[in-house]
């Protein structure tokens, strides 16, 4: 294993353990985690599956809710999001899954072939989010996370501030 690889699953770890500091466990099991990726045709990265298994993404951290990490939750999860986005003016790559939507906003994780690859989180604009299907560059100053788990930081922070 390499020293990058482990350096990353204890900022996973820490994660986890923060987030269990401010909320009760509500995660999901491996059988909805291969649901998704079966079903949408991708491979979600290991940093994202070890923090779906505390955290569903339906509850709201830091001011913001993700879609459900949960096939089971109607018109709200990953699944029949990127779906939908797919089949939209959007054309959404097969690579990516969509994790959030807001008026303004769109939040995206690009995946990889690899679970151990980085799998970078784009926070764009709606505007901007048929772009991602061109592979042009994002013209309102979207904000990339390098994984999922510096995204998921990102939320604890702001929830941790938010409980201040």
């Amino acid at each position: 294993m390499e020293i990058s690889t482990e350096m990353n699953d204890m900022e996973t770890n820490n994660a986890i353990k923060r987030y269990l500091k401010l909320f009760k466990k509500r995660g999901v099991d491996t059988i909805k985690l291969n649901f998704i990726e079966k079903k949408l045709g991708l491979i979600l990265p290991q940093d994202f599956k070890k923090i779906a298994g505390v955290f569903d993404g339906y509850e709201e951290i830091g001011g913001a809710s993700l879609f459900s990490f949960d096939y089971a939750v109607k018109n709200w999860n990953v699944v029949e999001k990127t779906e939908f986005y797919r089949a939209s003016p959007c054309k959404l790559k097969k690579c990516y899954l969509a994790l959030r939507e807001e008026s303004e906003s769109f939040v995206v994780m690009k995946t990889q072939d690899d679970p151990n690859l980085p799998t970078p989180i784009i926070w764009c604009s709606i505007s901007d989010a048929h772009n991602l299907q061109e592979n042009v560059e994002l013209q309102n100053n979207p904000i990339t996370f390098p994984n999922f788990t510096s995204f998921f930081e990102y939320l604890l922070e702001q929830e941790e501030k938010e409980q201040r």
